[in-house]
């Protein structure tokens, strides 16, 4: 399984010519802890890769797809592809493509109350119906996980936010 945060962490740490106990204080965290980051034992919390990923100059919200990609099994992997990212700050309504016309649709009609009630939270169809509404990405995927179980039938998620302003190319796509 690919390392994707322990080799960007390692990286930055090397850059910066710090010892992993340097580097760790740096975030709150031991020396062992960043070991087991790089080698990828552990993956930080979302929060603390967010506060490394800035620093690192990733943009957030490649930082947090990247964070998903790494808490998924490798055959799911692919399903994240980076590079039809929105650069930072480009807003887009719809994170991921959806996998059917039921998700899709659902998605429609609820989107617009959704963005009035639940602005940047996250939401998560499956076969036609909501399945999981969080206030963040990583409280989504556990709520998935409680509710529905591991391994999974395929979910669209989208983050609540207004239509995008410009026109992008495809999301990539994630089966949570």
């Amino acid at each position: 399984m690919k390392n994707y945060l322990g080799e960007q962490i390692h990286s930055h740490r090397e850059v910066l010519n710090m010892t992993q106990d340097q580097f760790g204080s740096k975030y709150d965290v031991s020396g062992p802890a960043v070991f087991k980051f790089e080698k990828g034992y552990v993956k930080p919390s979302l929060d603390l890769w967010l506060k490394m990923a800035k620093d690192f100059g990733v943009p957030q919200r490649k930082a947090v797809l990247l964070w998903v990609k790494s808490k998924l099994p490798e055959e799911y992997q692919d399903f994240i592809d980076l590079a039809g990212e929105v650069a930072e700050g480009g807003k887009a309504g719809v994170v991921a493509m959806p996998s059917n016309s039921a998700n899709m649709q659902k998605w429609d009609e609820e989107r617009e109350q959704l963005v009035i009630t639940n602005p940047g939270w996250f939401v998560a169809y499956q076969d036609g119906r909501r399945v999981a509404l969080e206030p963040s990405l990583d409280r989504l995927v556990a709520a998935l996980d409680e509710t529905l179980g591991s391994p999974r039938r395929p979910c669209d998620f989208h983050e609540i936010v207004e239509r995008a302003e410009v026109e992008r190319g495809p999301s990539p796509r994630l089966m949570v």
